[in-house]
């Protein structure tokens, strides 16, 4: 299993991307960018070690579009794998468009987006208090917070057949809730 994240070398923008193999736990090349070129370039470092990239059936990375191109093109056969930490940055990020939209017409939403963006089990009990009162209004934000809450609890089942059926059923709701940047997520994990 191939595992592919960037990192910044200093400020001003300058990345570097690891590649990693996951199963060893080991770093196998690292790429001066993180351009979708840096997947070809490892691809060929691959080739001069006499190892063949078309033995590695599954590629976890982030959501950045050079690198899904880059494994397409380059390792095609590869499973792609979103991590958990970004699908659920992702996830977070539409909550708080949903909340910044929403606030503009309910003035009970302004100052709460931590709330929304928080693991519950980390909430202060005067914080948990406002969240309960929060979620008993018909409120988007509330209907985007719980379908976080759902895609949250897909990471703790462990039968595969199981945790596929209960990603077709989560989708299905995501991408029927009528809330554009939860729809857009969705998709995006698809």
């Amino acid at each position: 299993m191939l595992g592919i994240d960037e990192f910044s070398v200093r400020k001003g923008h300058i990345y570097m991307t690891s590649f990693s193999d996951l199963e060893a736990s080991r770093v196998i090349y690292l790429g001066e960018s993180r351009r979708k070129e840096v997947v070809e370039e490892f691809v060929e470092d691959l080739k001069q070690l006499g190892a063949n990239a078309g033995q590695i059936d599954v590629g976890c990375c982030d959501m950045w579009d050079p690198y899904l191109n880059g494994l397409g093109y380059h390792i095609p056969q590869a499973q792609v794998v979103f991590d958990r930490f970004h699908i659920m940055s992702q996830i977070n990020k539409a909550i708080e468009k949903v909340c910044w939209m929403e606030q503009k017409e309910n003035q009970a939403l302004k100052k709460t987006r931590y709330l929304w963006l928080r693991n519950p089990k980390n909430l202060t009990s005067e914080q948990a208090e406002r969240l309960e009162e929060l979620k008993r209004l018909d409120l988007k934000t509330a209907r985007a917070y719980h379908i976080k809450l759902a895609l949250a609890s897909f990471w703790e089942l462990k039968d595969p057949t199981r945790a596929a059926q209960y990603l077709k059923r989560w989708y299905f709701w995501a991408s029927h809730s009528r809330l554009r940047p939860i729809i857009e997520v969705a998709k995006a994990i698809k």
